[in-house]
């Protein structure tokens, strides 16, 4: 198991480093380029540890005895019984060898433990007392039991989060007037969104907000009514454009790799980054959709002003936080920015970019180390057992 976590860990840092070195690279590029750099890196970082135990082929690269257990092709240490001397055949009472054998009467050999009372674990399955301090004694166990927890805890958040906005939105009341439904003709129009999109009003809700991978909804506060048409064409122009881009989706997926990486500030930082860039991506939309830049900011000042310190669970898609707005605003009134958005042969290129980097990462191994070194996906029993069997594995 630890080879497992550590494994995980060391190649799932490595991702994340290229995935920082590569839109370091890329920040003259659009916000929509360097999100999907982001995406697939959270993607990966999930994924590699079950493309790894299915890769049919392993490139020893990493030290040599690290995840002796064998996992991954690891290396896998020789018992300790080779190391002992060959007992000297001794000629029995009947004139046969008779190989280190001894009486029932005869003392132990120096090489063998003497087991005690005390040493000899009592059969039976053992009760909560007994799982708890075989837990605490084990670092490793006591590890997982600690990573199983918190990763538990975070699913947990994001799944009632989820709920909590699908009653919210299945609870709030229906846009329908002609105020709503012809700006939400024109945008769906110009975003080119075939999926259709419940627009409700609720006072629960700080600032308009997305949510529902499956059946989505624009959750806008109760204010609203009082705006412009064109701020309801710009708030709707941005929402829709997350529900375009499929936002909603991948920040659950930075949200499950936080999980499954709690103790790694690189996942952290990822899925921030993340979600600025879906921000600025949407925000690129808007702007590319015709509406000027002076009168979005001004929107968007309008609506964090009023939300005050509202925030929005993790299963949903504010469309304006403190944190990230300054850069945001820099962003929509600096001219000359990038703001194309991606392609299908962009997409196709990240995609191809993610599988070149996450099945080597994958396949990375110990290096072999003398004779035990094991290369592919499937060892038999026999074979760990028999590191003799194992040199004529190792071309």
């Amino acid at each position: 198991m630890e080879s497992v976590l550590v494994g995980s860990i060391v190649k799932g840092t490595l991702l994340l480093l290229v995935a920082f070195g590569l839109t370091t690279l890329l920040r003259e590029a659009s916000a929509a380029v360097r999100h999907a750099v982001w995406s697939a890196a959270l993607i990966g970082v999930i994924v590699i540890p079950l493309v790894s135990v299915v890769v049919p082929w392993r490139m020893g690269v990493l030290p040599a005895g690290w995840g002796s257990s064998g996992f991954d092709g690891a290396a896998i240490s020789p018992p300790s019984d080779l190391s002992r001397p060959t007992p000297t055949p001794t000629t029995s009472t009947w004139g046969t060898a008779d190989f280190g054998s001894t009486d029932v009467g005869s003392s132990p050999r120096p090489d063998e433990p003497v087991l005690s009372p005390e040493t000899i674990e009592p059969q039976g399955t053992p009760g909560v007392t007994g799982l708890v301090s075989r837990i605490a004694s084990d670092p490793w166990r006591l590890a997982l039991v600690a990573w199983l927890s918190i990763a538990g805890l975070i699913l947990a958040r994001i799944l009632f989060g989820m709920v909590w906005m699908w009653r919210l939105a299945r609870r709030a009341e229906p846009l329908s007037g002609p105020a709503w439904l012809l700006p939400l003709g024109r945008v769906t129009e110009r975003l080119g969104l075939r999926t259709a999109v419940r627009v409700v009003r609720s006072d629960a809700a700080a600032m308009p907000v997305t949510c529902g991978i499956l059946r989505p909804a624009v959750v806008l506060p109760e204010e609203s009514e009082e705006w412009t048409e064109e701020r309801r064409e710009a708030v709707l122009l941005h929402e829709l454009a997350h529900v375009r881009r499929g936002d909603l989706a991948t920040h659950l997926i930075a949200w499950v790799a936080c999980s499954l990486y709690w103790f790694h500030p690189l996942a952290w930082i990822a899925a921030r980054r993340l979600r600025h860039e879906s921000e600025r991506a949407c925000d690129d939309l808007v702007l590319g959709a015709g509406t000027r830049a002076s009168e979005y900011a001004s929107h968007l000042l309008d609506i964090v002003r009023s939300a005050g310190r509202g925030s929005a669970p993790a299963a949903a898609v504010p469309m304006a936080q403190k944190s990230s707005f300054e850069g945001r605003l820099l962003a929509i009134l600096e001219p000359g920015v990038a703001r194309q958005a991606l392609t299908g042969r962009k997409k196709i290129a990240v995609a191809t970019g993610l599988a070149l980097v996450v099945l080597p990462l994958a396949a990375m191994a110990p290096a072999g180390s003398g004779l035990a070194t094991i290369r592919g996906p499937f060892v038999s029993d026999a074979t760990r057992d028999n590191p003799v069997d194992a040199i004529a594995l190792d071309p």
